[in-house]
């Protein structure tokens, strides 16, 4: 099993996190990425197999699959143990829909991305900027009332907590404050999980690189 990859692609790392959690053996297509250039020049090898240009992409056995969460929803019906997804109607339709928002409130990460860490070192912060910051802090405040006291989103550990994470890992290190309370305590519960910490440990030894 291949996976093209970047090892700053909030979407890579949702799928390389399942693939660990699962413990399934893949080897890593490392999708070069720098300030100054982003994701180009893309490889002729990775735009053969990826219609839109974007990592993932995961070919099993020639079979290509791309979109971390048809990617992830491929490999939780490829391999079953531990379960990502719960197997109950109204209980997999939530996790789906976290999992949907953790992934819908990127588009104000990349505003971060753009205007703060890509932006002029020192400049105030833009108005997108603000605003994006208060999509996020929104957000959060959300994911703070679905926790609740349950230790992960939908109850048991899934990709909804794996796709949120991604969001909170990229705000929180863009300068958004994600607080003291249950946010802050799943989170580390998060990082405490192996599969986990290891793409964390990673992104930040990216992001120190550069």
């Amino acid at each position: 099993m291949k996976l093209w990859s970047g090892v700053l692609s909030n979407n890579a790392a949702k799928v390389r996190i399942v693939l660990r959690e699962k413990a399934i053996p893949f080897e890593v297509l490392e999708m070069p990425w720098t300030k100054e250039r982003l994701w180009e020049p893309k490889p002729e090898a990775f735009l053969k197999v990826s219609p839109r240009g974007q990592v993932p992409v995961l070919i099993d056995d020639g079979f290509i699959v791309y979109d971390s969460t048809v990617i992830n929803e491929y490999l939780e019906d490829r391999f079953p143990a531990p379960a990502l997804i719960p197997g109950d109607p109204l209980q997999k339709a939530q996790c789906r829909l976290w999992e949907d928002e953790g992934d819908f409130y990127q588009q104000y990460v990349g505003v971060l991305i753009r205007d703060v860490f890509l932006g002029e070192p020192g400049a105030p912060l833009t108005e997108d900027a603000e605003q994006a910051i208060v999509q996020l802090n929104g957000f959060f405040s959300r994911v703070a009332i679905q926790l609740d006291d349950r230790d992960y989103l939908c109850g048991e550990y899934s990709v909804a907590d794996i796709s949120v994470f991604m969001t909170a890992v990229f705000a929180v290190t863009l300068g958004v404050d994600i607080g003291d309370g249950q946010v802050k305590t799943w989170f580390e519960r998060m990082l405490a999980r192996p599969g986990v910490a290891e793409e964390y440990a990673a992104m930040m030894s990216a992001v120190a690189a550069l």
